[in-house]
């Protein structure tokens, strides 16, 4: 039991046990209201009664004791009751982050070092980390906003996206100080951090607008390097600083590509193959011939080797190509090159094939990279677009205007039936009817089921048999 005793003559209080020895001991709480000092001697009491135990605190004993104050928290310390804290400031804890991610991409360690640069240059090198709380971290947020942007000397304001990346990344280095045991809260908790899609920054690349942008390259080395980009999409500089003329099968036309990025996600995501498409072929056989690779230089050489490392500036050269050739520069660059090329392969490939190309997934493309495309829109317009397929799988031919029970613009019909007839089907073959139709005998006409509420405006051309008696039920 402990023991509240006042002072003499002072408004202060001071606290007094027995240890496990016998000893008597004390520890001055500074002045407080009586209510207050009852309060930290009835905490004071569980704890004693933990420790001597020798189990866990409950969760109320630890919030109270992350609530005192350095000076307080001291003193129990210094009685050996609780663990004295570790004093990190933020450049200590930022270089020991750093030191701890060894194994990361170059890239990832650029970000990382321009996020701790960020978090210095606002609340100081020496301040210690617990200190920075929530309201901190929102102030920091909004102050990077304004004044985040290091590259671009034209505008000082960092982008939506840009701001919610770099909360993400403080986030993130403030966890480990959560799992380091440095801190109890991540004051980065609650703030905005989830990319969004931007489709204002988002804009197609043609090839022939890549190719104008090659008639203007200074050598060959980077006429491939601009056809490499837009064709096979990697990521640059990282992908294309660590590709080997090993890496080029000319025989079997296939390109081998190692992505630093995902490759901490295990072997099948660190190393992917991508087809040497037609088109690229002759720009890579032009360097080829210009190099010679296995005679002049060793299959190992880097196939570009003016992209020294993951953090080369390919950015500069090509807007001065993009001038040079008269025209108007787009957007994110190098991304929106990636984007082109696999919003135009998915026109003509499955999806899971040039997911693995690209060494992503379906959902990041649906929500990053896949584009609408204006010439869609005119076809979509002009062309028809709703057909059905008969029991027997063969696709029957929208016609305007046709009697043979196939689509027909809304004015000229306003019957609905809910199936059409296939007029490449076996009429006498009974063997294939519709047994989810109870209603419908066996010398009907097998009619193929739609839903009639999906053809939105279109109204479909009668036939001359009359409907079955399920005319308009959902199908289960």
């Amino acid at each position: 039991m402990a023991s509240l005793i006042r002072e003499s003559g002072r408004d202060s209080w001071k606290l007094r046990w027995h240890d496990a020895q016998g000893r008597r001991c004390s520890i001055g709480l500074g002045v407080m209201p009586k209510k207050s000092a009852e309060q930290f001697k009835n905490r004071f009491e569980e704890l004693q009664g933990v420790v001597r135990s020798n189990t866990t605190k409950p969760v109320g004993l630890i919030e109270w004791l992350d609530g005192l104050g350095d000076e307080l928290h001291g003193r129990l310390a210094a009685k050996g009751l609780v663990t004295p804290r570790a004093k990190r400031s933020l450049k200590a804890f930022c270089d020991s982050f750093q030191e701890s991610r060894r194994g990361i991409a170059v890239a990832t360690s650029v970000r990382d070092r321009q996020v701790i640069d960020v978090l210095i240059e606002y609340f100081g090198g020496d301040r210690a980390i617990d200190s920075i709380t929530a309201q901190d971290a929102e102030s920091w947020r909004n102050w990077l906003k304004d004044h985040g942007n290091k590259r671009d000397s034209d505008r000082a304001e960092l982008s939506d996206n840009t701001v919610r990346r770099r909360t993400g990344v403080a986030s993130q280095i403030f966890s480990k100080a959560i799992k380091w045991d440095l801190i109890r809260k991540n004051p980065f908790d609650g703030l905005e951090k989830s990319i969004r899609e931007n489709p204002d920054r988002m804009q197609y690349v043609s090839w022939s607008d890549v190719l104008k942008l090659i008639d203007v390259a200074p050598n060959a080395e980077w006429r491939a390097l601009l056809a490499f980009l837009r064709l096979t999409g990697c990521r640059a500089p990282s992908e294309v600083h660590d590709l080997r003329w090993a890496d080029l099968d000319f025989a079997d036309r296939k390109i081998t590509i190692r992505s630093p990025k995902t490759r901490h996600l295990g072997s099948r995501h660190a190393v992917r193959s991508c087809p040497m498409f037609l088109e690229l072929v002759p720009y890579l056989e032009e360097l080829a011939d210009v190099i010679c690779p296995g005679i002049n230089v060793p299959m190992s050489e880097r196939v570009f080797p003016f992209v020294k490392n993951g953090t080369t500036n390919l950015r500069t050269p090509i807007e001065r190509m993009i001038r040079l050739a008269g025209m108007q520069q787009w957007p994110k660059l190098i991304q929106n090159l990636r984007s082109s090329r696999q919003t135009e392969l998915l026109d003509s490939f499955p999806v899971k094939d040039v997911c693995d190309w690209f060494g992503n997934s379906p959902a990041i493309v649906a929500k990053h990279y896949a584009q609408s495309r204006s010439e869609f829109s005119e076809r979509a317009k002009n062309q028809p677009t709703v057909g059905f397929e008969g029991s027997k799988g063969g696709p029957i031919r929208v016609e305007k205007g046709s009697k043979t029970g196939l689509i027909t613009d809304p004015q000229e019909s306003t019957t609905t039936p809910h199936h059409l007839p296939n007029p490449n089907e076996n009429q006498g073959d009974s063997s294939i009817v519709d047994d989810a139709c109870d209603d419908c005998d066996g010398s009907t006409d097998r009619r193929y089921w739609t839903r009639t509420n999906d053809l939105n405006d279109v109204n479909v051309q009668a036939t001359d048999k009359k409907p079955c008696k399920t005319q308009g039920k959902r199908r289960g």
